[in-house]
């Protein structure tokens, strides 16, 4: 919702606020907000085994993003990112957490499955197996072995 908006809802309500307190409201000191938004997150990821997660287009400064939703009965929480895919839902996942990768039989069978090119099936059997990678390590070790 923009500001803009925002400042009619309340003015709709019978709530006489300026714009620039409602930025400052908006913009300023939300360390309390930015801690509990914290904890309702953590607190609902280990609220249930599942979790829905959506994504919706959203403009920021005017350059395409995207909005991300992961919600159970319990809580809903949002969050903009700019990308869109699945990196951003694993990070999403596991909030404040580095993302870890490895390698072994059943990345094997799954890019079988899903009909990887043998070059590169034969290129990522050149990486280490079994062992856990930074999401960095692990960029850096596709850049090396698998750049045409």
């Amino acid at each position: 919702m923009t500001q803009g908006k925002l400042l009619e809802f309340l003015a709709d309500l019978g709530i006489s606020i300026s714009a620039g307190y409602l930025s400052n409201l908006l913009i300023k000191n939300h360390s309390g907000f930015e801690t509990e938004k914290k904890e309702v997150y953590d607190s609902g990821l280990a609220s249930s085994p599942w979790q829905h997660f959506d994504q919706t287009g959203a403009r920021v400064g005017g350059v395409n993003h995207t909005t991300n939703i992961i919600c159970n009965p319990l809580y809903t929480v949002y969050f903009t990112t700019a990308n869109k895919d699945r990196l951003t839902v694993l990070k999403g996942l596991q909030p404040g957490r580095e993302l870890e990768f490895m390698l072994n039989s059943l990345t094997f069978s799954l890019i079988e499955d899903f009909k990887i090119p043998t070059q590169w099936q034969n290129a990522l059997k050149l990486l280490p197996q079994g062992t856990v990678l930074s999401e960095a390590q692990f960029n850096h070790l596709l850049n090396k072995y698998l750049s045409r």
